[in-house]
């Protein structure tokens, strides 16, 4: 079975996959958008458990309602679903380059969704955190294949890249998995 794939805040980037429908939602009804809808207005017009993977590439940095907006992921996520997430690090440039940035990301942002942190009381949505990875380039970028170089080095010292802003990365990636809530 295919699996059903979610692009929030696509705008006109859309993630494609040769054999499978990629649902594009945005708040602009632009080209390749498929449901037109505010992120930050929650809840969101979509089913209960309707989707296998949510990618949200550059979004969750423009968003004013965080929690909420990850529990409502949560919500339409299939039993241990998938959200890929594409942040820019908070030493990127890209960080504060664009006016309309309302959060910066660290490699532990991420870290109040899971079941045994001491300060996940914020959200009741609960994610397993399966990937967490600092890219020194960012994924558009046509100098991306020096990720495959430098992405080792810095993470495998994430905590001392990430302190002393050594070869600082310019975004963050996550996959988070779907916990049930009991």
């Amino acid at each position: 079975m295919k699996p059903k794939i979610l692009d929030i805040g696509c705008g006109k980037r859309k993630t494609t996959h040769p054999d499978v429908k990629v649902t594009g939602l945005d708040k602009y009804n632009l080209p390749g958008i498929d449901i037109v809808c505010d992120i930050e207005k929650t809840p969101l017009p979509l089913e209960n458990e309707s989707f296998d993977i949510i990618i949200a590439n550059h979004i969750l940095e423009h968003i004013d309602n965080f929690f909420p907006l990850m529990e409502e992921l949560h919500r339409i996520l299939k039993p241990n679903g998938i959200i890929k997430i594409r942040v820019p690090c908070w030493q990127s440039h890209d960080a504060f380059s664009s006016p309309d940035h309302k959060r910066f990301f660290g490699l532990r942002s991420f870290n109040f969704f899971l079941s045994d942190c001491s300060e996940n009381y914020y959200t009741k949505a609960r994610f397993e955190i399966i990937k967490k990875e600092a890219c020194f380039i960012n994924y558009r970028s046509r100098w991306k294949f020096l990720n495959h170089i430098i992405n080792p080095i810095i993470n495998s010292w994430q905590g001392f890249f990430q302190k002393f802003a050594i070869l600082p990365a310019e975004e963050i990636y996550f996959e988070l998995r779907k916990e049930m809530i009991e």
